[in-house]
């Protein structure tokens, strides 16, 4: 994996660490295996954050995350942090009721793959352009925003060894923030919607 994408990955944990203390963070996943090693892709990211203190409750993992019920949602309700991890496929997501269920959450929600958070799935952005874009840099627009917490200013953060990436093909993000976008691109990279907001 590209170091410059890992320490990413750590800085987002280290600013997880700053702001949380003995959290519990939902893992939502498809808990799918495509590279064949024997355990689900996203699993490694679970290890990183329970390796830093976090409990990590898989229970909604596979299966369970699929279709909501009224104990499901107290349980999310009651977590620290929600992931719903790329390593999941966005029409499972939002049958029926799903995409009222899942955007009444209250507990934040860090959503890790932008193709439930289009307009033919959580309604999040108005679009469904979501461009594979390879080599790009971030170009970060809120460098105050703890996210970017011991970044330097005017840090190149790239993934070009990591393949493809995919992003939501636009910069408005409706009553969202964008915090990163793709450097020289019309596309997205992190945004943020203030709790409430819809």
């Amino acid at each position: 994996m590209c170091r410059n994408l890992v320490y990413l990955a750590l800085v987002l944990v280290f600013c997880l660490a700053s702001s949380m203390s003995a959290s519990t963070i939902i893992w939502v996943s498809g808990a799918f295996d495509d590279n064949g090693d024997g355990e689900p892709d996203d699993q490694p990211w679970m290890d990183l954050l329970e390796a830093n203190g976090y409990t990590v409750d898989a229970s909604f993992r596979s299966q369970e995350g699929r279709t909501l019920d009224d104990d499901k949602i107290a349980a999310l309700n009651a977590a620290d942090l929600i992931i719903v991890s790329r390593n999941s496929s966005s029409g499972d997501y939002d049958e029926g009721e799903e995409i009222t269920q899942w955007n009444s959450i209250t507990a934040p929600l860090m959503l890790m793959g932008v193709h439930i958070s289009r307009n033919s799935r959580w309604l999040w952005v108005n679009t469904t352009s979501l461009p594979n874009l390879s080599d790009s840099s971030i170009d970060i627009i809120e460098a105050g925003h703890p996210i970017f917490a011991g970044v330097p200013n005017g840090a190149q953060i790239t993934v070009g060894d990591v393949g493809p990436t995919t992003f939501v093909g636009i910069t408005d993000m409706g009553n969202g923030t964008v915090l990163a976008q793709v450097e020289g691109e019309d596309a997205t990279w992190i945004a943020e919607w203030e709790t409430g907001v819809e």
